[in-house]
C-alpha cells in the first residue's frame, strides 16, 4: 500500500490545481514597473498562504498513515479492552484500539480521528482500571478511574506524570483522577464517573461498555469484542 499516494498526492493536486485555477500561481506580468514590488508582495503572501494550507494537509495526513500502519501491524493486548470513538456526520464511528498500553500512542490514535465532533478513547486495562481519554481540536482531555495503579502500571504513571498529578503512595486509597467532566457535555456527568470508578462489583470492561452505551454505539463495542 503507497501511504505517499493515499492523501499528500491528492490533496496536494487538488491544492495546485486550485491555485492556479484561481490565477494565483501564474507568473506576475506588468508593463508598470511601479506595480512590480506591489504585486510581488500579494503573490508572495498568496504563495505563503498556500504553503501554510499544504503543510496541514501534510501533517493531518502524516497522524492518519501512521495510525493506518498501527492498525495494520499492532499486536493486540488480550487482557484489555480499548476502543476509538469519533463523531462524523451525525453518527458514531468506532474501531478497536490498537495501543492500549502506551500513552503516547494513544494520544497519536486520538490525533489521527480528529473530526469536527472529537474524538474518544476508552480503555479497560487488565481487567483493573479505566482510561478515558478525549480530542476536541488542540484540547485533550484524560482521566483515569484509580491513581494509585501508577504503582503498577506505566501507562497510568505516565497519565499521572501528563495531568501533572501528585503521584500516589503505597498506602493510598483508591481515587479517580484527571479531567473527571470531560464527557459531561455528552450527559455523562464527572459525579456519575466518580460513583462508576468506587463501584468494585463492575470489572472496567462492563464500565467501559456502560459507557459506550450511554455515548451510544453500545452494539459496536459488543461487534468489535464479540460480545453477547
Amino acid at each position: 500500500f503507497d501511504f505517499t499516494r493515499c492523501f499528500i498526492c491528492q490533496e496536494g493536486d487538488d491544492l495546485t490545481d486550485e491555485f492556479t485555477k484561481s490565477g494565483r500561481g501564474r507568473p506576475l506580468i506588468t508593463k508598470n514597473r511601479d506595480l512590480v514590488g506591489d504585486q510581488r508582495m500579494v503573490g508572495n503572501v498568496d504563495f505563503h498562504n498556500f504553503t501554510l494550507l499544504a503543510g496541514a494537509y501534510l501533517v493531518a495526513c502524516l497522524f492518519r498513515c501512521h495510525y493506518v500502519r498501527m492498525m495494520s501491524s499492532g499486536v493486540y493486548n488480550e487482557d484489555d479492552f480499548g476502543l476509538i470513538a469519533w463523531h462524523e456526520d451525525g453518527r458514531w464511528n468506532v474501531s478497536r484500539l490498537v495501543e492500549t498500553r502506551d500513552l503516547s500512542s494513544i494520544i497519536d490514535q486520538l490525533k489521527a480521528q480528529q473530526t469536527d465532533g472529537g474524538a474518544i478513547v476508552l480503555i479497560s486495562v487488565d481487567q483493573e482500571f479505566f482510561i478515558i481519554a478525549r480530542a476536541r481540536g488542540a484540547h485533550m482531555n484524560m482521566m483515569l478511574s484509580d491513581v494509585t495503579y501508577a504503582n503498577e502500571y506505566e501507562v497510568a504513571a505516565d497519565l499521572i506524570d501528563t495531568l501533572d498529578l501528585p503521584f500516589p503512595e503505597e498506602e493510598d486509597e483508591p481515587q479517580p483522577g484527571g479531567d473527571i467532566d470531560l464527557l459531561a457535555d455528552l450527559g455523562i456527568s464527572g459525579m456519575e464517573l466518580e460513583v462508576m470508578s468506587d463501584d468494585l462489583d463492575l470489572y472496567p470492561e462492563d464500565q467501559i461498555s456502560a459507557l459506550a452505551s450511554r455515548l451510544g454505539f453500545a452494539d459496536q463495542f459488543d461487534e468489535i469484542y464479540d460480545r453477547d
